[in-house]
This record gives C-alpha cells, sequence and structure tokens, in this order.
C-alpha cells in the first residue's frame, strides 16, 4: 500500500537486493497523491542498505520534451518530478537507477483495443482513435 507510509515500506524493502518501482496516476488521478507515493518509495530505497539496484518506472517530462507546449500530461509530469528527486536527493541511489520508460502497457491494448490498437480502413490506411479531453479525435496514418 503506497499510501500507508514510508514505515511500510521498509519493512517491504527489507533484505531486498532490487526494486522495481511504479505508481498509478489513475488510481488516484491527482499528480501530488502519486508524487508523495514516488517519493516515499524512493526515500524508503534510499534508506534500504541491501539494495543493489533501483528501477524507476518513469516518463519524460512532457514540459521538457515539447519546449513547454506539453503542459497538462499529468500522469507523465508526476513520474518525471520523481525521476528528479532521485537524481537531485539522493545521488547514491541514482548511481544503482535504472528509469525505463514504458509509454503504453500492453494491457492498454486488451482492455482498450480501439484506443491503442490502429484499425484498419482500407488499403494502407489505418484509423487510431487518441482521446483528448471528453472527445475522441480520429487519425490517420
Amino acid at each position: 500500500d503506497l499510501n500507508a507510509g514510508i514505515e511500510s515500506l521498509l519493512r517491504a524493502f527489507t533484505g531486498a537486493g532490487a526494486v522495481f518501482a511504479m505508481t498509478d496516476f489513475w488510481a488516484t488521478r491527482s499528480v501530488q497523491k502519486e508524487t508523495i507515493q514516488g517519493r516515499s518509495i524512493v526515500d524508503a530505497a534510499a534508506r534500504t542498505s541491501t539494495i543493489q539496484h533501483f528501477v524507476w518506472s518513469s516518463l519524460p517530462d512532457p514540459e521538457k520534451v515539447s519546449g513547454g507546449i506539453l503542459r497538462n500530461i499529468h500522469h507523465w509530469k508526476s513520474k518525471s518530478v520523481v525521476a528528479d528527486y532521485i537524481q537531485q536527493q539522493y545521488p547514491q541511489l541514482w548511481g544503482k537507477t535504472t528509469v525505463v520508460l514504458f509509454p503504453n502497457y500492453f494491457e492498454n491494448c486488451l482492455s482498450h483495443p480501439e484506443r491503442y490498437l490502429s484499425q484498419p480502413v482500407g488499403p494502407l490506411v489505418y484509423l487510431i482513435y487518441r482521446i483528448h479531453g471528453s472527445s475522441d479525435q480520429k487519425l490517420t496514418r
């Protein structure tokens, strides 16, 4: 339970040589809550002496990669804030951290294929839906 506090995470990490850590923005739909969860994981990992390898599932900062254009991709931003936190606050942990970027999970393709998989609509023409706000946009490629 990522909301149970750092002591709970410390107990979970006891004796661990490696930790794979990931938060779920969609569970709370809150940048603040997800960031707190991520920082708690990092704080506990930094205090666990047995950890040799820390893996943080992150996403790039949307504002940085878009030159400031994309400012409301909250589920990316909170993960990138935690990656920055590791690097800035815990350089020793950062030295044994791998950051992985999974912008889409295969499960998304299974649960919502209409949103995540292109659909053929003609010879060499595929249609993909992108959810943007409350309306779907059809994109062809």
